[in-house]
């Protein structure tokens, strides 16, 4: 994600913005109207073989999820959409070195990760790639038992050419999610997430 950007995002009262604002007072979620744009389903990783296991059903209230974005707003706007979702077991990183830490730290899978994959410091495809590489040391699999199952990492995006869709899924990422935003389409995937319907379609 760029330090600034001339890009309007969201909706404001007279509908628009000032160019090259500096990045910490943009956000990328747009009006929560329209569905998200959400890319095909994310492929295996590399040390994913065989078909997953979709994730067991868990309460909203109950979900682990990590946020990962160095735009202070983008992760204050997330984090209040979350919790009006009553989603309350929320933890936040700066960038992808912060949330590799977060993940070595906790005996417990994350069940959803929000990861962007521009940051500085480390971005979201190499913190992607060691999560992945904790969760198998850890013995995380979607073949065996619903209580061991890998992260969903969801990437959030400015990136939407299919080369970095493709360097994405490659990293490890499941579903890939283009800005701006539309709150609408979160609010989709947490419900899908909840009645367990998010893995049913095939790969």
């Amino acid at each position: 994600m760029a330090r600034s950007s001339s890009t309007i995002d969201s909706t404001e009262d007279d509908g628009s913005r000032t160019a090259n604002e500096s990045k910490e007072t943009q956000s990328i979620y747009s009006a929560p109207d329209l569905l998200v744009s959400i890319g095909r389903r994310g492929k295996k990783g590399p040390a994913d073989e065989g078909e997953w296991v979709a994730p067991s059903s868990k309460h909203l209230s109950n979900l682990r999820i990590l946020v990962v974005d160095d735009n202070a707003l983008n992760t204050r706007l997330l984090g209040a959409f979350l919790k009006k979702y009553r989603c309350g077991n929320i933890q936040e990183a700066e960038n992808g070195a912060e949330a590799v830490k977060a993940v070595k730290e906790h005996t417990e899978v994350f069940d959803i990760t929000f990861m962007d994959l521009s940051m500085p410091v480390m971005d979201g495809f190499d913190a992607t790639r060691k999560i992945r590489t904790i969760e198998n040391e850890r013995g995380c699999s979607r073949q065996v038992t619903q209580d061991a199952v890998p992260a969903v990492i969801v990437a959030l995006t400015r990136l939407a050419s299919d080369r970095e869709e493709a360097k994405a899924y490659a990293s490890g990422v499941d579903l890939f999610i283009t800005k701006p935003v539309r709150f609408a389409g979160l609010e989709q995937l947490l419900k899908q997430h909840e009645d367990g319907s998010l893995w049913k379609s095939s790969q």
